[in-house]
Parts: C-alpha cells; sequence; structure tokens
C-alpha cells in the first residue's frame, strides 16, 4: 500500500440515508458484531493464559463465511446454538 492512500469514510449524511434506505444492513452488522465479540470472550475464557488473540483472527478469516454457531461449535465444542436453530424445525 502507498503512502499516499487515504481511506475516507462517507460523509455522515449519506451513511444516515443509506441506513434510512437499508436499516436491516445496520442491525445484522451489529448482531453479527455482538456474535463475534461474545465468541472471541467465550473463547478467551475457555483458552485461559493460552489465548491468542492472532490465532482467534486467523481462524474467523479462514472461516468467515460460516455460520457463526458452526464456528463456535467447531472452535469451542459448543454446540447450543446449533441446538436452538434445531428446535426452530
Amino acid at each position: 500500500m502507498s503512502s499516499s492512500y487515504r481511506w475516507t469514510r462517507a460523509p455522515p449524511a449519506r451513511r444516515r440515508a443509506s441506513f434510512a434506505v437499508t436499516p436491516g444492513q445496520a442491525l445484522t452488522y451489529q448482531i453479527g458484531k455482538l456474535q463475534i465479540l461474545a465468541l472471541l470472550a467465550d473463547a478467551a475464557l475457555a483458552a485461559g493464559d493460552g489465548f491468542v488473540l492472532a490465532d482467534f483472527h486467523d481462524y474467523l478469516w479462514r472461516n468467515g463465511n460460516v455460520p457463526l454457531s458452526l464456528l463456535r461449535w467447531e472452535y469451542l465444542g459448543d454446540r447450543r446454538d446449533v441446538d436452538a436453530l434445531a428446535v426452530l424445525r
């Protein structure tokens, strides 16, 4: 990346307009963020002093297109979310 690269944000009015047109996008973003933060907290608690944030980050990037309920099951062995989905059928 060149040193002349500049990351620019959309003006606040444009962001508000975007969320007004597609409010579900902001909601799903926040829900996903909260689910990832919960998975991060649980992974850190489970690993204790052996937790490595970079390894967790790499795991998420490698498997990011998989539903978080399945990631939680694979990463932590916690299938509560998967079992909860089965009840909905």
